[in-house]
């Protein structure tokens, strides 16, 4: 079975004075072809508290989605901790939970010693950016001590970076890593989270501030043995505000818009470090997805010329038609002024939007 991420042969990064690193075709591409598949290098659930449409599978390796109902309805179909360390964390299946025994021992102590206070003094969104960095970090610190002991994986037999489940390689030609060496496109795992774009620069000083506070006061505390400095987490958790995904069960970037559908609720978040070389435009030319286990899929949302940019929606387009709404989204979220052809030209919202009376 080949692993992630796949990635289109006639795709290449480039750079621009404006925009730094972009994704280029290096020849046409139809409307409809797969130019990227890539898994998360970690995920972490939404909260129940946010009614999420899917729980997930708490190993890394699967993340396959749950219907949330099932906590109701079937509750002997989900397998939790035994310590109940957080309601969210459940597995699909008890091959799961075992196969994740090494990677949640680390997860279940941070989490049962600082979650509630966590929440309490900081809120549900910053303990769930908190978890996500655990997440990561755990990741790094697994491997690490992996390959300092010359394994592939740890001597319970549990794989630290596990095969792609549910992973369908029918569309996904042999690919041949060389014509990107050099490139974002040809690293993996923490390398090619460490390679993102995202530093304290791009932050207030007050949020750097309050970053290394929460860090120096629930990661570097001792709880567990990640040696890592809190500069360098902080700079990870820039890396993430910047280039995270949401999880949702619909399509994103479809455009022109042709309904007022958009993709659906939010069930969780992540990072996918191969997919964040995608820049945003308000009228992409290429629509993401998620299967059933988290991977998310790229296609190309019309026929792309030789030359082209590739762009992605970082948001629903149906939520926000106007682009003074949308001006300010990425402006608050990602902190850039958008300059894509529908931005600078105003476009026509869609006629079936015309009757709400939307700023455009």
């Amino acid at each position: 079975m080949e692993s992630l991420p796949y990635i289109h042969p006639d795709l290449t990064i480039d750079e621009s004075p404006t925009k730094g690193r972009l994704v280029k075709a290096t020849s046409a591409i139809k409307r409809g072809e797969l130019v990227l598949k890539d898994g998360p290098y970690a995920v972490v659930p939404a909260l129940l508290i946010d009614e999420p449409p899917f729980l997930l599978c708490n190993r890394q390796g699967c993340s396959r989605r749950i219907p949330r109902e099932y906590a109701h309805t079937s509750p002997h179909r989900l397998h939790r901790c035994p310590d109940r360390c957080l309601a969210e964390v459940v597995w699909c299946e008890e091959q799961c939970r075992s196969k994740d025994t090494q990677r949640h021992q680390f997860e279940c102590l941070w989490l049962k010693k600082t979650s509630r206070e966590i929440r309490s003094s900081y809120g549900d969104t910053e303990f769930v950016l908190l978890w996500l960095i655990i997440r990561m970090l755990i990741n790094r610190h697994l491997k690490e001590e992996a390959g300092s002991k010359a394994q592939t994986s740890p001597p319970n037999g549990t794989s630290i970076e596990p095969e792609v489940k549910g992973f369908d390689t029918s569309e996904c030609p042999k690919q041949q890593s060389v014509q990107w060496q050099g490139s974002h496109f040809s690293r993996r795992g923490w390398d090619s989270v460490w390679n993102l774009e995202g530093d304290p620069s791009f932050f207030s000083p007050d949020k750097v501030k309050h970053w290394h506070t929460m860090t120096s006061n629930y990661i570097c505390n001792g709880i567990l043995p990640l040696k890592y400095p809190v500069d360098e987490i902080v700079d990870v958790i820039c890396k993430i505000e910047l280039n995270s995904f949401g999880l949702y069960p619909g399509v994103t970037g479809q455009y022109p818009v042709i309904s007022t559908q958009g993709r659906g609720d939010y069930y969780g978040g992540g990072i996918y470090p191969t997919a964040a070389m995608f820049n945003h435009s308000c009228c992409p030319n290429v629509t993401h997805e998620l299967d059933d286990f988290g991977r998310r899929h790229f296609r190309a949302g019309r026929d792309i010329e030789i030359g082209e940019e590739c762009c992605i929606s970082y948001f629903d387009l149906a939520e926000y038609p106007g682009s003074t709404a949308r001006r300010e989204a990425i402006k608050t979220s990602w902190n850039f002024a958008c300059d894509c052809r529908r931005c600078e030209e105003d476009m026509e919202v869609p006629g079936f939007l015309q009757a709400l009376n939307l700023d455009i």
